[in-house]
């Protein structure tokens, strides 16, 4: 603005001066009245009804607004200035006697002010209109974040649905590619099939381990559906082959990638009249002791959501050894205790000298290869290395990590009678997934490869089953003994903690491994509850 022009037009500068300040002035104090009025309402300070009486704190901010706006307009008659940051507005002496007088008295009448002395001015504090305003946002600012705080609980509370739209989004936008630009066909010669391109998209999930911890229960539960959630659940379907799927133990990555783009052409299909999606996935228990499958997984599917089960070791071998004798007709065979103790007896391909062997059952130390913990530590060491080959180092361990996100469970979860906790466990594994909350149904059991098996035969089939607890089976007992105590510490210890291992209710998973310590057998001389205490910070030896 120019020196010569003046707020309210053309004129004397000089005598205008006084009038643009009281200008001014006025319009400071309309914007300090206004601003303690939002305060006020804001904080709650108003009551709702007229014919309730006055909050006594309301009278004394509409005494503080008589106040700033009286001292406003003298200051203009006295032909003082006052800056919208530094200006004087009222000592803190003058606004306590203006709420004294409003304790005990009735309001200013229409039209009073009130004007305090300004003897006390220099030794008491003074408030300033950039203070005021301070003061007066402070009241707004609380109230925003408060709004904040509860628009962000709403946000987190419906992202699960949020990014189920979006997948859904996502996948209905998708173009599925044509098959041949994803693998090579080499028909015409020996060379096997190469993946030409990225495939992570026709991967949704696997169950990778272990055997007989019900693998097949859970991919069944997995396909089906609750048709009593009040949700909308059949827009996500659940596609696996029915079999156990060998393509990455046979080292056919490109058979896998057949497979699921069947499906994927199937969800396209789907796609075309209706809004939904197909989760795609596989089961193969013995592919998390594969390092070569692995490795497959890492290579083409490093994003994929794996699943992995366990259960009790003692109980976990009973299980395999009936199974073999049993369900696949190897009832003739024998079967030598010195054949079934194998510690570690795995060799470089993850397989094992037999089919019942203890080297499958040793959880942790197949699991830690995974690389899903630090392995700095002796303790940990200490739990480990009696099952892992004596040259395998930490960075040997860490060079084949898996980066793969991993959903750990324990079979008994599958069998919760804790209707809370079951549900709990239910939409974890459906978060994990990415599977609609309350998607899936209450679990229920399924025996694998069930052979009808004929009344004449039942007691002589009945009496090949284990007795782990017979006097000729100590040897057995005693190794899985070992592997459960073991495994118990170093699952509890280590790997449920470890960043990138999902566990539903921790405390119920602890409460169940911990339940490992102790051997099924009653009469188990070497049956002991008590854990060693664990030393903690100590590197290996092996470092």
């Amino acid at each position: 603005m120019s020196p010569n022009n003046s707020i309210g037009g053309s004129g004397n500068t000089a005598n205008n001066k006084p009038r643009r300040h009281y200008v001014g002035l006025c319009l400071q104090a309309s914007m300090v009245g206004l601003l303690i009025a939002a305060s006020v309402a804001n904080r709650g300070l108003w009551e709702s009804s007229s014919s309730s009486p006055i909050p006594t704190n309301s009278l004394k901010l509409e005494s503080t607004t008589t106040t700033v706006t009286t001292r406003l307009h003298h200051q203009a008659n006295q032909g003082q200035t006052a800056t919208s940051e530094s200006a004087t507005i009222f000592s803190a002496e003058e606004a306590k006697e203006h709420y004294q007088y409003h304790d005990s008295h009735s309001s200013p009448s229409k039209g009073q002010t009130t004007v305090s002395s300004d003897s006390d001015s220099s030794q008491s504090s003074l408030l300033s209109l950039k203070e005021a305003k301070e003061f007066l946002m402070q009241g707004a600012r609380e109230r925003t974040k408060k709004e904040l705080v509860h628009q962000q609980e709403e946000e987190k509370q419906d992202s699960s649905n949020n990014n189920n739209n979006n997948n859904n989004k996502k996948k209905r936008d998708f173009v599925l590619p044509p098959l041949e630009s994803l693998i090579s066909n080499n028909n015409n010669n020996n060379r096997q099939p190469k993946i030409l391109a990225d495939v992570q998209f026709l991967l949704d999930f696997a169950v990778v381990g272990f055997g007989k911890c019900g693998t097949t229960t859970l991919l069944q539960w997995l396909q089906q559906t609750n048709s009593n959630s009040t949700t909308s659940t059949q827009s996500v379907q659940v596609r696996a082959p029915s079999y156990e799927a060998q393509f990455l133990v046979n080292r056919r990555p490109t058979q896998l990638v057949r497979k699921l783009y069947q499906f994927a052409v199937e969800e396209q299909e789907l796609q075309q009249t209706q809004d939904a999606r197909i989760l795609k996935g596989f089961k193969n228990p013995s592919d998390i002791r594969r390092p070569h499958s692995r490795a497959l997984l890492t290579k083409y599917w490093p994003d994929t959501p794996l699943i992995v089960t366990v259960r009790h070791p003692v109980q976990w071998m009973v299980s395999i050894y009936n199974y073999f004798k049993i369900e696949k007709g190897r009832h003739k065979a024998t079967i030598e205790a010195a054949q079934i103790v194998d510690r570690g007896g795995r060799d470089h391909e993850g397989n094992t000298h037999h089919y019942v062997s203890t080297a499958k059952g040793e959880f942790h130390a197949i699991l830690a290869t995974l690389g899903k913990t630090a392995l700095t530590e002796t303790q940990e060491w200490n739990l480990l290395s009696p099952w892992l080959d004596p040259a395998t180092t930490r960075d040997d361990i860490l060079e084949q990590r898996l980066p793969n996100p991993i959903f750990f469970m324990e079979l008994q979860q599958l069998a919760d009678t804790n209707v809370t906790r079951a549900r709990q466990f239910r939409n974890d594994l459906e978060h994990f997934l990415g599977l609609p909350r309350d998607h899936l149904p209450p679990a229920l059991h399924v025996r694998p490869n069930t052979q009808h098996i004929k009344s004449k035969n039942a007691d002589k089939l009945e009496a090949l089953k284990l007795d782990i607890c017979a006097s000729e089976n100590a040897p057995i007992l005693q190794e899985m003994m070992d592997i459960s105590r073991a495994a118990s510490q170093w699952l509890r210890h280590y790997f449920i903690v470890s960043p990138g291992v999902t566990v539903s209710s921790p405390d119920y998973m602890h409460e169940l491994l911990k339940g490992w310590m102790i051997s099924p057998c009653p009469n188990d001389e070497n049956d002991n509850q008590e854990e060693q205490p664990f030393v903690r910070g100590y590197k290996p030896p092996l470092l």
